[in-house]
This record gives structure tokens, sequence and C-alpha cells, in this order.
């Protein structure tokens, strides 16, 4: 019996595998921006008060968004007199908003 070695084919990705991971912000909650901070209120009673950079983020999540995007409307809502946000900086508020139930990633 002879084998014969068959080249293989490249695999595409898929697309949940090519996605980009984009952040939202969790569903059941409500805000209100008063004076540079987004109070938050969920359906279950639960308050969260986001201040300075996590409340900006929070109002730019108005939709799903990478950290790339996230970094740019920044950018944009400091009429381009901020420095660049420190993508790393975002990662890590984002990940404290995710800790406390307020957004998530998500493929969307």
């Amino acid at each position: 019996m002879t084998h014969t070695a068959t080249k293989a084919q490249p695999v595409e990705p898929t697309s949940a595998l090519s996605d980009p991971v984009r952040w939202r912000r969790r569903s059941g909650w409500v805000h209100r921006s008063v004076a540079g901070e987004a109070m938050l209120a969920s359906v279950a009673g639960e308050r969260r008060t986001l201040g300075g950079l996590a409340a900006a983020i929070w109002m730019i999540l108005d939709e799903p968004r990478t950290v790339e995007e996230v970094a740019s409307e920044l950018h944009y809502f400091s009429d381009g007199v901020a420095q660049d946000p420190d993508p790393a900086v975002i990662e890590e508020a984002l990940a404290l908003m995710d800790d406390h139930g307020a957004a998530m990633r998500c493929r969307c």
C-alpha cells in the first residue's frame, strides 16, 4: 500500500475568529450623565457611579466598539487637545467596568 502526501490547503479563518473583540454596555443598566459622571442604575436596583475615563468610555459605548475605536472617540471628544489615550489604560478601565458588571466583551 502506497501513501501519497497531499499538500495542505490553507484554512480560511472563520468570522468568529477573525472578528475583532468589541466592548459594549451590559444590558439592564440605565444611566444619566451628571457633572461629568455617569450615574448607572440596574433593573435589579444596583447603583454605580463612573467618573473620569470610565464615564467617558461608558458614553462612547452607546454601540459596541473595539479598544482602538474607543481611543479614537476619546481623542475626538477632547477636540484633539488631549494626547491619544493609551490603549492599555483603556483596556484596564474596560476590565474594571466588566468586573463591576457595567461592560462586557462581545463578538458583535
